[in-house]
């Protein structure tokens, strides 16, 4: 199996951060997963030219979508595909494209700089084994917030989520746009959440709750993923994850510094 991410705009470095992430956290699980990187060219985000320099990446799209294609057609293993900002439009452009692939496992969008408006009607068509998410920041993310909405005069999907999401499940954050205060800091619960179906285990063990939680995403905590009728969620100070139930005020189901284990403990849940 092999996980494809998509780089940004102004990503020039050997390796992005959230691809670094990947590698740490499945190496962390044991996971035999290898990890590429889809290189593009992007420019420097000068803050005198950000916006000409967006718009000129932007440009790239529509050359950059078929290369990723025909990478994604040529592996004969299931692959797993992941976007950040303009590397998620890429990767919707290509799916879009293509939507016919056989060898998906799942697709994760982070912070996509594709604008909501558009309809995206292949892109229904594609049959992931496991997940389709786009995780979006309606508040933190002020690149796609201001500057991408400045340049674009529209909004993203990377910050009110898809209009018709489909096959998608929104996933509303609370992440920057870059560093460790951005979508690099869900990679380990999302690493997990793919390693899940896997049968990759954890060492770590699901904890009994310790206090009262009222439903309402607070500033602390990301959702990471909905699943019969709960919400799986990590702490961005702690990073602690936690199961609560939506809707209502409630107690948290459980807790831990690993995924897989909640995972495990809702499943167990009655229906």
């Amino acid at each position: 199996m092999k996980l494809i991410h998509v780089h940004g705009f102004t990503e020039l470095q050997p390796e992005s951060l959230i691809t670094n992430q990947y590698r740490k956290f499945a190496k962390k699980l044991h996971w035999n997963l290898e990890i590429q990187e889809f290189k593009w060219k992007t420019l420097e985000g000068n803050p005198t030219k950000i916006v000409a320099n967006f718009h000129e990446s932007e440009c790239r799209i529509e050359e950059v979508a078929p290369r990723l294609a025909e990478v994604i057609a040529a592996e004969k293993d299931e692959v797993i595909l992941s976007g950040h900002s303009l590397g998620g439009a890429i990767l919707l452009e290509a799916l879009e494209r293509h939507p016919n692939f056989s060898n998906l496992h799942s697709v994760i969008l982070l912070g996509a700089a594709y604008p909501q408006k558009n309809t995206l009607s292949q892109i229904q068509k594609i049959t992931p084994q496991c997940y389709a998410l786009n995780y979006h920041s309606p508040k933190w993310d002020l690149v796609l917030n201001q500057v991408y909405f400045n340049a674009k005069g529209c909004v993203a999907i990377g910050t009110n989520g898809l209009l018709n999401p489909g096959i998608f499940e929104n996933v509303k954050v609370n992440c920057t746009h870059d560093g460790y205060t951005g979508y690099a800091r869900l990679i380990p619960g999302i690493i997990e959440l793919l390693a899940h179906p896997q049968k990759i285990q954890s060492p770590e063990k699901a904890n009994k709750p310790w206090q009262p939680i009222a439903i309402g995403n607070t500033e602390d905590w990301d959702d990471l993923h909905y699943l019969d009728g709960h919400i799986v969620q990590r702490n961005c100070i702690t990073g602690y994850f936690r199961v609560i139930e939506e809707g209502g005020v409630h107690r948290e189901r459980f807790y831990s510094k690993s995924v897989i284990p909640l995972l495990e403990a809702i499943a167990k849940l009655p229906k």
